[in-house]
């Protein structure tokens, strides 16, 4: 948000009609859909985590977050990205275009970096790969714009193949974003018009194997592109589909590692919960949390980590309480119980529930 401020606010004197118009709608995109969305967002979190501050293992609250990224992604690139790149931002002031385009680089690289935290958060919840996505996205943005100033013509023009092809192509694309009012490489980059050109591909799925086409760009330019294809190899006897592309296989996902059933293995193993933590570079609480999943399920005695007048104390606590918040629980016994144990207790309680 303090971005997008920044964005709208610094030298708006020097800025044509549209791009302050432009900059406006972002700023108000960004509070409404954003921002205050997000401050609501922080009070539903702040709830969920008094009812189990062990956030990796917080069900309800992973699944709140998968939910709240894909709300937020969409936004992100709705209300910020796509009127970036569809701006005209060519202003004759020198000293102000460099002060602007520093700055919507800075933005573009933030967006990317929390985008990157957002696809973790889809799939679960886990500190250390966030950190690290964040971090890749962050150094991977600025690699591309250092890269971006050595970039040289993906091929010599006489070079390309079927070169009639290729102008009408263009020329059509150029069409296409002029309607459209976006920018051409939003309709397919160069790098996809090359491959156009090479492979002549005949039909949706073929369309499918070139370089950033992805079904939203195929369900909206496809068509046309695949007659303008059609006619060019018509008019010039030429016999599509002789030309494979290259598919590129689909990286085989490794299955995913049941963490908790790696701790419970690791205890059956003989090893205490604070050696697990230390092999595992887990936190001790995290460890319990993957134990007392078993102890829930009946797989492991809860005698293992609590005594008999301590389990009394937590269970009659938690069959006396509507609230089975941690946060109010270790507020009742202080230091008398950690919260380690109080999620044996519960856990234990819920498996005679079960039974």
């Amino acid at each position: 948000m303090n971005s997008i401020n920044k964005l709208a606010d610094e030298n708006l004197g020097s800025f044509p009609e549209v791009m302050l118009s432009l900059f406006t709608k972002m700023r108000i995109a960004a509070k409404t859909e954003l921002q205050e969305v997000a401050d609501k967002f922080q009070k539903q979190l702040k709830k969920y985590l008094e009812e189990n501050p062990d956030a990796e293992n917080n069900d309800p609250l992973k699944e709140r977050l998968a939910k709240a990224s894909d709300y937020f992604s969409e936004k992100l690139e709705i209300n910020l990205v796509v009127p970036l790149a569809a701006a005209d931002l060519d202003i004759d002031n020198k000293a102000v275009k460099k002060q602007l385009k520093h700055t919507i680089d800075n933005l573009l690289t933030e967006v990317e970096t929390k985008l990157a935290g957002f696809e973790v958060c889809k799939e679960g919840f886990d500190v250390k790969v966030l950190l690290n996505e964040q971090a890749k996205a962050s150094l991977d943005t600025k690699s591309a714009k250092g890269k971006a100033k050595k970039a040289k013509p993906i091929q010599d023009l006489e070079n390309i193949p079927h070169l009639e092809l290729y102008k009408t192509l263009r020329a059509w694309r150029y069409e296409k974003s002029s309607e459209s009012g976006i920018p051409a490489y939003m309709i397919f980059s160069q790098k996809a018009l090359i491959e156009l050109v090479n492979y002549l591909p005949i039909d949706t799925k073929s369309l499918q194997l070139i370089n950033g086409l992805g079904a939203k760009k195929i369900e909206n330019y496809g068509a046309d592109i695949l007659q303008i294809i059609q006619l060019y190899c018509d008019e010039n006897e030429i016999e599509r589909g002789l030309i494979p592309l290259k598919e590129t296989p689909k990286k085989e996902k490794k299955p995913k590692e049941d963490t908790k059933k790696v701790s419970f293995e690791l205890f059956q193993s003989g090893k205490t919960p604070d050696e697990i933590a230390t092999e595992r570079a887990l936190s001790k609480n995290t460890i319990e949390s993957h134990l007392a999943h078993f102890v829930k399920l009946g797989e492991l005695e809860v005698t293992h980590f609590l005594e008999e007048n301590k389990l009394k104390k937590i269970t009659d606590y938690f069959v006396k309480t509507e609230n089975k918040s941690f946060g109010e629980a270790k507020a009742h016994f202080g230091d008398e119980v950690s919260y380690g144990e109080l999620r044996m207790g519960l856990s234990y309680l819920e498996s005679l529930e079960g039974k």
